[in-house]
């Protein structure tokens, strides 16, 4: 279950729609290169309680992103859901997460993140009208601009002190949407056996303080760097994704067990996953095994062109001395399957791709994806 911001849903994340669909489009291959299903919320579930200013743009904008998704949808590797949640049948479950995260650490947290913002009251530059300037971790990109706030005008132009950027109330607004987001998708994962996954900082760091052993977060935690940072793939195009997958099963589940296997090991020796250990992760564990698979294919070819060269020789030998003794044209088109030679060559090769040898390889499906981004780079 991935929460709103990881979804670029309206009003958790950026707005811009090109922000969005760079968001989703690391969603969707993610999704489809680890998970089997992954649940969303609907983009459209609440469009009919939005503003009617807002609810045009908001709606082809969100158009936009799902069409971006739409081959991941297609294939079952993405789910909308509602989060209509009847707060009665799962009291149980606000109960359990409310006493997870108390009001003592929401506060706790709030004063962390009073002390590392910066909010000022600066005039804009077409109708001078005040608006607040905010550069805080919580926001994405780490700043945004608010105008049109009725709090403005209680505030002089310039920076905010730490107390008036308390009074202010957009850190705890920040927090409590943070934390309303996760308490509906907390639940939701928990109806539906699911984990939850995030890249909501404020939700990070209420997980992390209460769930430092989970293994199930910590390994989330380590495959969104691994996709979203690293990322293992990049610019290969979701349907090519979706298509190997289909066709390449045994080797998707090979991979996928491996990879949840050595991450298991990963995150058993680190207390906190950082970026830079997950970097590590993947030169030591991934990339030599694709480099690996590269090499046969690299000395594969090359013993097929010797052995072709050798053959295109005596053949050309054949040939020539065929015309120098005057034999029939029938007797010479005998030779004529040189010509089919490359043809030959490139079949073997790509049989030796496919060859168990290659599929027992753990990280061939990595492998092959690869060599499709090589391929579009080469068009």
């Amino acid at each position: 279950m991935a929460s709103h911001s990881l979804t670029a849903y309206s009003g958790y994340s950026c707005a811009d729609p090109e922000c969005r669909i760079a968001k989703v489009s690391n969603l969707a291959t993610f999704a489809t290169l680890y998970s089997d299903t992954m649940y969303i919320p609907n983009y459209f579930s609440s469009t009919g309680h939005k503003d009617n200013k807002t609810v045009g743009w908001d709606f082809w904008s969100d158009l936009m992103v799902i069409n971006n998704l739409r081959p991941a949808i297609e294939s079952g590797h993405i789910n909308l859901i509602d989060l209509n949640i009847c707060r009665e049948c799962t009291k149980p479950y606000f109960e359990s997460v409310d006493t997870q995260f108390p009001k003592a650490l929401i506060d706790e947290l709030e004063d962390y993140y009073i002390k590392e913002s910066q909010i000022s009251v600066k005039r804009d530059g077409v109708f001078g009208k005040k608006m607040f300037d905010i550069k805080s971790s919580l926001y994405e990109h780490g700043s945004t601009l608010i105008v049109g706030n009725s709090k403005v005008n209680s505030f002089k132009l310039g920076n905010l002190s730490k107390k008036q950027i308390k009074e202010s109330g957009f850190i705890a607004y920040r927090l409590k949407q943070s934390l309303a987001d996760m308490r509906y998708h907390s639940i939701t994962s928990n109806l539906i056996g699911t984990s939850f996954i995030t890249d909501n900082i404020a939700q990070e760091n209420l997980l992390y303080k209460h769930h430092q052993d989970n293994e199930r977060m910590k390994i989330n935690e380590a495959l969104k760097k691994l996709f979203f940072e690293t990322p293992i793939f990049k610019d290969i195009p979701l349907e090519k994704i979706v298509e190997i997958r289909k066709e390449e099963t045994e080797s998707f589940d090979d991979y996928r067990r491996t990879l949840s296997t050595s991450l298991k090991t990963l995150i058993a020796k680190n207390d906190e996953i950082t970026s830079k250990i997950v970097e590590e992760y993947y030169f030591d564990i991934i990339k030599p095994e694709v480099d690996k698979l590269d090499r046969k294919i690299r000395l594969t070819k090359k013993t097929l062109m010797k052995k072709a060269w050798r053959n295109f020789s005596i053949m050309g030998v054949c040939l020539g001395t065929g015309l120098a003794l005057g034999l029939p044209k029938s007797a010479l088109a005998a030779f004529g399957t040189v010509t089919y030679a490359g043809q030959t060559i490139a079949s073997i090769f790509e049989a030796r791709e496919q060859s168990p040898e290659m599929q027992l390889n753990n990280f061939y499906f990595i492998w092959k994806i690869n060599q499709e981004k090589s391929a579009e780079l080469n068009k």
